[in-house]
């Protein structure tokens, strides 16, 4: 607007008028308005502007039909190509790329990048370029252009109707041009690194046929023609294609590795690619066809499996027909999975109705843990399902720990899955034995982990019993869940004995000063000193100063000692933060009456070192200045230590 209020003769008034038309007739789309100030820029007088703006169609659709409607006829054809491949394509192509594309699609070589970049310029603001000619990509303008070009209604202007896009068509012809660019390739002879310019050079679709052709084909609106080498399984070309897209999509999960064709088209859920498959193999005699549609690949996966897991529910259904076991279970590295369960686990609700129809059985082995996978991905709508045809609503898994579905329901947040587990009977406190141990994960401790406070509300409010779950206050404590251990000692968790012990030493070493705190204020321990002192030397060994001086406040012993399991050596807190080098805790510990114990003082059956000999083993000069200064007699001592550990000791100079 600045740009027109510049002109001569374009006056406030007449400015505030165009400001006035823009704003009533865009409903708000700035992007509209973008569109109409670039045609306004292209007048030259005042009454040409009011000409555009009378001219101009509200709303966007109307506006891309607008700017289809100024190209000139004998470029319909090529720019309605661009617009097919910039639409259709899964990414951004390159200007390479996309001259490449359309040269095959409409048979007629485009000779440079800089002719491309004209053509698509012709398109209008509705495509754009990013970048340089080299490396540059071309795209929509916005989601609402692709919306109008992939409208499914038939357009009453011939014109414009020459421009929409037929998706099924449009992936079709991509998926022709790709696999033409692949069987023209030099993966006849070797892989290839998609990534490496010399290739592409050659090339310029080949990178990206290699990576899309399977999705292109996937949405094919008829039977693609495949090449005949693609059903031979040690062919080399598609061997060496296969080898080239596993390697290109590294960083993404691959549940196969040889070239197999079915489980490649299974998995991509190609339906045109399995039924020719499939009927390429339909001479071989009952028994081998079952193996041959059962047939698993090195991570003993089927092709039904794979087209489970990534919902190709059309690709399911032909395997079906074919025979393909619906029970059969997986015995590699994913843990015995059947393709119920996998189809679960992804939320892949049609599927697994399908699987269902077709005597998937939810109570058999394998199938018992879709429940599970349903359940920690909060998938509730399956959950309900597999619940109605009778799966095991406690059915356990072992991760580290038994799980149930409500333990993984609860874990991750799912609290409309939990809800319903506990509507149909979901035991709240499984896997705590009548004696009151707790096992490793019941649905309170793993809500209690993840801090999921509404989920341990509800938890507790049906019934999970907190003084039984000694582990779901000591997580709440390490992680810092400071309401989930308030609502915790709220319901009854142990205040007192080895769990207040525990929970009080990591929020103490982790230093989460409020539950430090707040199990302070709720501790009825009859021996607190013994806790308070104990979780001393874990908030030294933290360096966690401000929450000694409260354990102190409550009784704490400065000079206690106590055996660190993970290292089997008995410590004071002053020598676990000189091992630590916590150097400003170490002097606020000998500033409150901490003293170094000498080798002669300790307990014989008590393994442990002085603080000295710590920093000496540790190497913290600070720490040992500070000691000596405490105590200068016993350095020989630490010194001779250190180098019966085999250290490197330094030659000290000492002023006395």
């Amino acid at each position: 607007m600045q740009e027109l209020s510049r002109r001569p003769g374009y006056d406030d008034d007449f400015v505030r008028e165009i400001e006035n038309v823009l704003l009533r007739r865009s409903n708000g789309t700035f992007l509209w308005i973008g569109f109409v100030m670039k045609a306004l820029l292209d007048t030259s007088t005042r009454m040409e502007v009011m000409d555009v703006l009378n001219a101009l169609p509200q709303g966007l659709p109307a506006m891309y039909g607008r700017m289809l409607l100024q190209i000139k006829s004998s470029q319909r054809h090529i720019i309605s190509t661009i617009l097919k491949c910039v639409t259709i394509a899964r990414r951004p192509m390159t200007l390479e790329e996309l001259k490449t594309a359309v040269s095959l699609l409409c048979n007629t070589p485009i000779d440079s990048t800089q002719i491309m970049c004209d053509r698509i310029a012709s398109c209008g603001p509705i495509l754009r370029i990013s970048g340089g000619h080299d490396t540059g990509t071309c795209s929509l303008v916005h989601q609402s252009a692709r919306d109008y070009l992939l409208r499914e209604e038939i357009d009453t202007d011939p014109i414009l109707e020459e421009f929409r896009i037929e998706g099924k068509e449009a992936h079709t012809s991509l998926a022709r041009i790709c696999l033409a660019c692949i069987e023209n390739s030099d993966f006849h002879h070797k892989p290839l690194n998609i990534e490496d310019t010399s290739v592409l050079k050659k090339s310029p679709l080949l990178g990206y046929a290699t990576k899309h052709w399977p999705e292109h084909a996937r949405h094919t609106a008829e039977d693609l023609d495949f090449p005949k080498t693609f059903f031979q399984k040690k062919d080399d070309l598609w061997k060496h294609w296969w080898q080239s897209y596993t390697t290109a999509v590294e960083s993404t999960y691959i549940p196969f590795g040889d070239y197999l064709p079915l489980h490649i088209a299974s998995y991509f859920g190609i339906d045109s690619l399995v039924r020719k498959l499939l009927q390429a193999n339909a001479w071989r005699i009952n028994i081998k066809f079952q193996k041959y549609v059962n047939q698993r690949n090195k991570h003993d996966m089927t092709p039904l499996m794979l087209a489970a897991e990534e919902g190709q529910h059309s690709v399911v259904h032909l395997l079906l027909e074919n025979g393909a076991d619906v029970n059969l279970k997986s015995e590699g590295s994913v843990w015995g999975w059947t393709a119920l369960e996998f189809a679960a686990t992804r939320g892949h609700l049609s599927v697994v109705q399908l699987l269902l129809t077709n005597g998937a059985d939810p109570k058999l082995p394998g199938n018992g843990m879709a429940l599970n996978g349903a359940a920690a991905n909060g998938h509730a709508d399956i959950v309900q399902l597999l619940i109605t045809k009778g799966a095991f609503v406690n059915s356990t898994i072992v991760r580290s720990g038994v799980l149930t579905p409500l333990s993984l329901a609860a874990g991750n947040g799912h609290e409309a899955t939990v809800r319903l587990l506990l509507a149909n009977g979901a035991n709240i406190n499984w896997n705590i034995n009548p004696g009151g141990k707790c096992a490793r994960y019941t649905a309170l401790r793993w809500a209690a982990n993840r801090g999921h406070e509404a989920i341990v509300r509800l938890l507790l409010a049906n019934g999970a019993d907190a003084k039984l779950e000694d582990e779901a206050l000591f997580e709440a404590s390490r992680l810092g869940h400071e309401t989930i251990v308030q609502l915790l000692l709220e319901n009854g968790a142990d205040s007192k004995h080895g769990a207040f012990d525990r929970a009080l030493g990591v929020a103490a070493e982790k230093g989460h000063e409020a539950i430090v705190r707040l199990l302070l204020a709720k501790s009825v321990h009859a021996d607190i000193k013994y806790s308070v002192s104990i979780a001393l030397i874990q908030a030294a060994e933290g360096g966690h100063d401000h929450i000694l001086r409260m354990l102190l406040e409550n009784g704490a012993d400065i000079n206690a000692r106590h055996l660190y399991h993970y290292e089997g050596i008995w410590f004071t807190a002053l020598e676990m933060a000189a091992a630590r080098g916590r150097t400003t805790t170490v002097q606020f510990l000998l500033a409150n009456g901490a003293w170094d114990v000498s080798t002669k003082d300790m307990d014989a059956e008590k393994p442990s070192r002085t603080a000295l000999d710590w920093a000496v083993l540790k190497g913290h000069e600070d720490i040992k200045q500070l000691l000596l200064a405490k105590d200068v007699s016993r350095l020989t001592k630490a010194l001779r230590l250190a180098m019966e550990e085999g250290m490197e000791v330094l030659l000290y100079t000492y002023r006395y």
